[in-house]
């Protein structure tokens, strides 16, 4: 297949797909803003790709690059499709301002999360990469989410990769380039960031003979959890713990709880205090 000349400058604002098994050629030239996407066969473009910032390309066939000559990169790469593999034909550069698009389901490569596979060499990789984690992790645990046949020139995408979050926790990413021929996120570090989920129960009491009573930071708790730190590891704090005559009747009091991570919430709870007959007067 193939797209004619309509004139120079012809603007993909919305989605250009590829979705034959054959292959399609495209032989105008191409400012990006939309999306386009390798969804079956080889695109190949032949003339002038401008991918803008905000421009998408993404799928899981094969893309054919203009020549470095005729090929701006500043928009976002996104190989897969909920995941997998994006395969790049041609000397890939990217810049400062490009986005490398991964999801990351699990540790296999192509069938739980995105690759981006470059046939070509001397490839320049600049920018970021924006994780999408779909999955609970372990420090330690690497994905290779960029391979070439050749080398590459240039091994510059910000690193540490930081706040990416899934069910409660927050993962940081180090970018490294093994035998430069390839691109691999390990996950250095793993925080609880959801606190725990307290629950109160009102309680009552009665002032002993001198007129006094004390309470237990845990005496109003009624199971509270968390989603990582064990019940009996978590820190309970009530603000008043010690009462006496001039409180008879309901009492407010706030527990704070903390977790391991330092993650807290706080809940209130009620204390009724009653006169006992052996109460001082």
């Amino acid at each position: 297949d193939s797209v004619a000349s309509r004139g120079l400058g012809d603007v993909y604002k919305r989605q250009l797909i590829c979705s034959s098994s054959n292959s399609t050629v495209i032989n105008v030239e191409v400012i990006n803003t939309g999306t386009i996407e390798a969804a079956f066969g080889t695109l190949n473009f032949s003339g002038v790709l401008d991918h803008q910032a905000g421009g998408i390309i993404k799928g899981v066939s094969i893309f054919n690059m203009p020549t470095i000559a005729n090929f701006t990169n500043n928009g976002t790469i996104a190989p897969g499709a909920s995941p997998g593999t994006l395969t790049v034909i041609g000397n890939y550069i990217s810049t400062g301002n490009t986005i490398l698009d991964i999801e990351l389901n699990g540790l296999t490569p192509d069938t739980e999360h995105d690759v981006l596979a470059i046939t070509g060499t001397n490839v320049v990789l600049e920018g970021t990469v924006d994780v999408s984690m779909g999955f609970e992790g372990t420090i330690g645990d690497a994905f290779t989410i960029a391979t070439t046949s050749g080398t590459i020139a240039t091994a510059n995408l910000q690193s540490p990769i930081e706040n990416v979050d899934f069910d409660g926790k927050r993962y940081t990413f180090e970018v490294s380039y093994p035998d430069n021929n390839k691109v691999v996120l390990t996950i250095t570090d793993k925080l609880d960031i959801l606190p725990p989920n307290i629950i109160t129960q009102d309680i009552t009491v009665q002032l002993n003979a001198s007129g006094n009573v004390s309470i237990a930071d845990t005496d109003v708790d009624n199971g509270t959890t968390d989603n990582c730190t064990p019940t009996n590891e978590l820190q309970f704090s009530l603000d008043t713990t010690d009462f006496t005559c001039a409180d008879l009747g309901d009492n407010t009091v706030t527990l704070t709880v903390t977790d391991n991570d330092g993650n807290f919430d706080v809940a209130q709870a009620t204390v009724c205090l009653l006169y006992t007959s052996d109460a001082a007067d």
